[in-house]
């Protein structure tokens, strides 16, 4: 809830700034930042939500999810943050696209 309340006030603050060209710079930066949250907090949410109520669920969903939740947001880190560079950015486009 407090991550959700401070990144309220940024983007009011972000949306106070006078010119474009700064309001997108640190929108890009703010993005990022959300992107690595959430690449953080949708394995936990899942991985508490299966521990929680799944008892039916067997044990190795249970294992695979914890390794999820350990290894997917370090793996996706360079990359989310990789990405706002340009030269990176091209490279992903022409390997993907």
């Amino acid at each position: 809830v407090l991550i959700a309340v401070s990144y309220i006030l940024i983007l009011q603050a972000l949306f106070r700034l006078p010119s474009r060209t700064a309001r997108c710079k640190a929108f890009n930066t703010c993005v990022s930042h959300v992107c690595v949250i959430f690449l953080f907090y949708i394995p936990v949410f899942f991985t508490v939500l299966t521990h929680r109520f799944g008892q039916e669920i067997p044990h190795h969903v249970h294992i695979l999810l914890a390794n999820l939740y350990i290894l997917f947001p370090p793996l996706l880190n360079p990359i989310v943050y990789g990405v706002r560079m340009r030269q990176v950015k091209e490279k992903f486009m022409k390997v993907f696209l």
